[in-house]
């Protein structure tokens, strides 16, 4: 038996026994309500059966009516009109007005399979509604997905523009749109519709090895050929230098949906490297100098007899040219020289003197001499 919750709209007991019994027998086993004014009506709508079988004709109320009230009340619910002798055209009234069916007492019956098949198309529409409620909601969450999207896409400094599986350009995001306002771009709508394939096929000029390579790199993008394509390339505007790095890429890895291109303004990490290598190539000069020069330096001590060295004032170190080593007849091999080291090589009657003239020197300008 299936269980049935069930409004009966009947002022007769009799006639609500017989359909109850046509029910039992077609193997419902109805939880029933009966009810037979419009007040009654109402108030059992608040908590809705799941099927209503309503006499045609009452003496206060009507089946139209009680139908009319669903409406109103953007309900659902299966409903069976029944009436003894009734003409053909209050039958097609009926169901105009949005019965599921009509039976005649006289063909009590046809009750069981009518209320079967409206319980069916019952269950038909409420998997309609969920479909298309779950239709709604996927789109729905599509495009607060594409809305994110664009929101991420536009909050990012390179200029991007989306391509489809033709070239197209189909979205540019926010970056792309301002460089071409600040770059007076005659393109109508940022160059959306047109084809960068195109573009940079007919390239001539200036920039036109660069722009045949990026259409070959998007062509195998769009073919699923190629995951990455870079490049880096100078920009120049009539104010400034500028140079660009642009990125290739196939959307999702799968061919033949569209690309991403990408252009990022990389000026500033540019000039930073030229920097740098320019100051190397600076540096690399200046140690060149500087090897020059000292060995023109110890030339010419080698020459006049003279010797040099520089002290380290914290640690007292010293460090000789290749003449003092000469000098005081020895080497760099044999002996590295510290303060105490070189005293022990002069006469001691004139290491106070030079003592002297040593300590005299640090942290004063001019000239000290002493002989020894």
């Amino acid at each position: 038996m299936k269980a049935l919750r069930l409004l009966l709209l009947e002022d007769k007991i009799a006639d609500a026994e017989l359909l109850l019994h046509e029910l039992r027998r077609s193997g419902f086993s109805p939880q029933w309500t009966r009810i037979h004014d419009e007040a009654a009506f109402v108030a059992a709508l608040k908590d809705p059966p799941e099927l209503i079988i309503a006499d045609f004709a009452l003496p206060s109320f009507s089946g139209l009516a009680a139908l009319e009230l669903l409406h109103k009340r953007n309900l659902d619910i299966p409903f069976i009109l029944v009436s003894g002798m009734l003409e053909d055209d209050y039958v097609v009234t009926a169901i105009k007005s949005g019965a599921d069916d009509f039976v005649r007492k006289a063909r009590i019956s046809r009750l069981g399979p009518a209320v079967s098949k409206a319980l069916e198309a019952k269950r038909l529409r409420d998997m309609y509604r969920q479909a298309e409620q779950e239709k709604l909601a996927a789109n729905e969450q599509m495009r607060h997905m594409s809305s994110m999207q664009a929101m991420i896409l536009d909050s990012l400094p390179a200029h991007i523009a989306m391509l489809d599986a033709q070239g197209v350009i189909v979205m540019v995001n926010e970056a792309w749109r301002q460089f071409a306002i600040a770059n007076d771009s005659q393109t109508p709508n940022y160059a959306i519709g047109r084809n960068y394939l195109e573009v940079c096929r007919s390239a001539c000029g200036p920039g036109s090895e660069e722009a045949a390579q990026v259409a070959t790199a998007i062509d195998q993008a769009l073919r699923g050929e190629l995951n990455e394509f870079v490049l880096e390339y100078p920009c120049h505007s009539p104010t400034a230098q500028r140079w660009f790095r642009m990125t290739v890429n196939p959307i999702a890895g799968v061919g033949a949906a569209g690309a991403v291109v990408m252009h990022l303004d990389i000026t500033e990490r540019f000039l930073a490297q030229k920097a740098v290598l320019e100051s190397a190539s600076q540096q690399r000069s200046l140690v060149q100098q500087l090897d020059a020069e000292r060995h023109r330096l110890l030339e010419a001590q080698a020459v006049a007899k003279v010797g040099s060295w520089e002290t380290d004032l914290t640690t007292m170190q010293f460090t000789w040219s290749e003449e003092m080593f000469r000098i005081f007849e020895t080497s760099s091999e044999v002996f590295t020289p510290t303060h105490n080291d070189i005293m022990e090589l002069v006469h001691p009657a004139d290491r106070p003197g030079l003592n002297a003239a040593f300590a005299a020197s640090i942290g004063k300008s001019g000239t000290h001499s002493v002989e020894h």
